[in-house]
């Protein structure tokens, strides 16, 4: 019976692979999957200081995208992230863990917000539906709030490329800033790692447990 239940698994896993063949991004073609949650700061309207808030993952493996879901100032967000741009935040938390541990940070935002590189994102917002569609850009970095280093996700205003579609546009999606500590950017760089996402998948563990078996002779 186990040996069936691999089979299958198989069967889905290579249709998929061939499945994606037509879509170069495709990793598995089922439904998005919840992929963890974190938590992380905002910058606070009229105030110095940092609104910590929730912040869902959903992983869609058609397209291997990672949506960040979450609220600002009463509207809810979509911030897409595609394999690259996960690579590069990795890569970017990786050398700001480097200069946090060396104390080589410096104190200048101008010079460090944007230091770890940029990408041009996407973006679905709305009060009550996701109507709104911009393709912002994205820097990270890093600045320090009452002399504390964060390192920063900035999502820039950009139009809404919708809006001629609307009775009441929003014409142009807010610019957002979140703020991480050491460990919330570790922890949303373990959740956007590949393996991670890839084992989300169901039966992925077991076909990649089942292919590694010696062979009996």
């Amino acid at each position: 019976m186990k040996y069936v239940f691999v089979l299958v698994l198989s069967l889905l896993f290579f249709s998929c692979v061939t499945e994606s063949k037509k879509n170069s991004d495709m990793v598995a073609n089922i439904e998005p999957l919840p992929a963890g949650n974190i938590t992380a700061g905002y910058d606070k309207s009229f105030s110095s200081e940092i609104d910590a808030k929730d912040i869902a993952l959903v992983f869609h493996p058609r397209n291997n995208t990672v949506v960040l879901e979450f609220s600002y100032q009463l509207t809810k967000y979509k911030q897409y992230w595609s394999f690259n741009d996960r690579q590069l935040f990795i890569e970017a938390v990786d050398s700001y863990l480097s200069e946090f541990e060396d104390r080589s940070l410096v104190n200048q935002a101008s010079k460090t917000e944007k230091k770890y590189g940029s990408f041009r994102g996407m973006a679905e917002w709305g009060t009550m539906f996701y109507n709104s569609l911009s393709r912002p850009q994205v820097t990270l970095g890093y600045v320090f709030n009452n002399e504390n280093p964060y390192f920063i996700v900035v999502q820039r205003p950009a139009p809404n490329e919708r809006a001629d579609e609307m009775s009441m546009p929003q014409n142009n999606s807010l610019g957002i800033q979140f703020f991480f500590t050491r460990r919330q950017a570790q922890k949303l760089a373990e959740l956007f790692a590949q393996e991670y996402l890839l084992n989300l998948i169901p039966g992925t563990a077991e076909i990649q447990e089942t292919m590694n078996l010696a062979d009996e002779y």
